[in-house]
């Protein structure tokens, strides 16, 4: 692997896609793009912060979503052709904690939902809709909340072909350092509509869920974004019957200790009180495909 002289010690892919339109799958990373050169050679292209590729105005050409986290500034990047590109800044001064691009409105084109778990210097979380108007440009729709959410994963997780934003509250802290805490209880934000965005009421799995700050000399852990949710829960169909399962680690250390009752949970869509009410009487082979 030639090119670049610096990449991410410790990236991982998140997609494969041919970017520069070569006839090669390049390799895309949180910071870098891995261009394949052919015969098993790549070259690392840094990118200006952490790098998300759609196709946002429908040409079938990629376009890019950059969270430049130095400068906290969420953009886009849509090719006009040529080496034109055009910008467009969704949001600055505001620590992004994950960027979810799908058709959430269901009008054939690529929208992006900005999740933003609570920060005491912000005092409320946040999430904030683009919706994709045409052409890759981009209305906003922001949405505020008074509750310390930590936001998670964003899959159709009832399977009524709309998406869901999985949250849950922060709880306590442990320790000296105070390093360590909990996402308390699990619900979903239901995205049916991004203009109007409601805080649910109905607990989805009653739980205390452990994540760790890593926290040393130059990070405050009251400004650290919570990673718990995408790290300790993981939704799948693990008994591939069409639904979502949720199989969560809620053994995690805190400070000195380990909470009572500790337990690898799992957690089938029929013990969902949220999904009971609106899951689809759809036969089984008649689901959408899986995104």
């Amino acid at each position: 692997m030639g090119g670049s002289p610096e990449v991410d010690e410790s990236y991982k892919f998140t997609q494969a896609i041919d970017v520069n339109r070569d006839g090669y799958m390049d390799l895309v990373g949180p910071r870098t793009i891995f261009y394949n050169m052919g015969d098993n050679r790549f070259v690392a292209s840094r990118q200006p912060g952490e790098l998300t590729v759609k196709d946002l105005n429908g040409d079938g050409i990629p376009d890019y979503i950059y969270n430049d986290t130095e400068g906290k500034r969420v953009y886009t990047r849509t090719y006009l052709g040529g080496d034109r590109f055009e910008e467009q800044t969704l949001v600055k001064d505001l620590d992004v904690t994950d960027i979810h691009c799908y058709d959430f409105d269901k009008d054939g084109d690529v929208d992006i939902l900005l999740t933003f778990d609570y920060l005491y210097s912000s005092s409320f979380s946040f999430l904030l809709f683009a919706e994709n108007t045409g052409g890759g440009h981009f209305t906003l729709h922001e949405y505020s909340f008074a509750y310390k959410w930590a936001f998670g994963a964003c899959l159709d997780v009832d399977n009524d072909g709309f998406m869901e934003l999985l949250a849950g509250k922060q709880g306590l802290h442990y320790g000296s350092e105070e390093s360590s805490g909990s996402v308390e209880d699990l619900y979903l934000f239901r995205l049916d509509n991004m203009k109007n965005v409601k805080e649910p009421n109905d607990i989805l799995v009653a739980g205390t869920f452990g994540y760790d700050r890593s926290v040393n000399s130059t990070t405050n852990w009251k400004e650290t974004v919570i990673s718990g949710l995408t790290e300790n829960v993981i939704l799948a169909d693990i008994d591939n019957d069409g639904y979502l399962d949720i199989l969560a680690d809620t053994s995690r250390l805190f400070g000195n200790h380990f909470e009572p009752n500790e337990v690898v949970g799992y957690w089938k869509p029929k013990t969902y009180p949220s999904c009971r009410a609106s899951r689809p009487t759809k036969p089984r082979n008649a689901w959408p495909p899986r995104r």
